[in-house]
C-alpha cells in the first residue's frame, strides 16, 4: 500500500475514533521529513550559471551572423538570423541578469 494511501486512511481512522492509540500513530506516520541539503540560497547564481548563459548567448549570436553573411544558399537566411539574433538577446539579458547577481552575492 503506498505511503499516502496509509496516511489518508490513518487520518480516516483518528478521526473516527477517539482512542489514544490511533493518535499516536498518526503523529508517527506523519512525522516532517529532514529537508534536503542545497548548497546556495534560492536566489543565488553560481559562477556554472553565468558561465553557462554566456556559452549560449555567444553561440547565438555566432550562429546568427553566420546565417546573415555566410549561408546565403537560403533566400531565407536573413529571416534565420533575425529570429537567431532576438534568441540571441534574450540570452545576453538572462546573462547580465545573473552577472549582477553574481557580482552582488561575491
Amino acid at each position: 500500500m503506498p505511503k499516502t494511501k496509509r496516511r489518508k486512511k490513518a487520518a480516516k481512522n483518528a478521526s473516527a475514533s477517539r482512542n489514544g492509540t490511533v493518535q499516536g500513530e498518526l503523529a508517527r506516520a506523519v512525522t516532517p521529513r529532514a529537508v534536503p541539503y542545497a548548497g546556495l540560497s534560492a536566489g543565488a547564481v553560481s559562477i556554472q550559471n553565468v558561465v553557462f548563459s554566456a556559452m549560449v548567448a555567444l553561440g547565438f549570436w555566432g550562429f546568427a551572423v553566420f546565417c546573415l553573411f555566410f549561408y546565403t544558399v537560403d533566400p531565407n537566411h536573413s529571416l534565420y538570423a533575425g529570429i537567431l539574433a532576438l534568441t540571441a538577446l534574450g540570452w545576453s539579458i538572462l546573462l547580465a541578469r545573473r552577472w549582477s547577481q553574481y557580482r552582488r552575492r561575491v
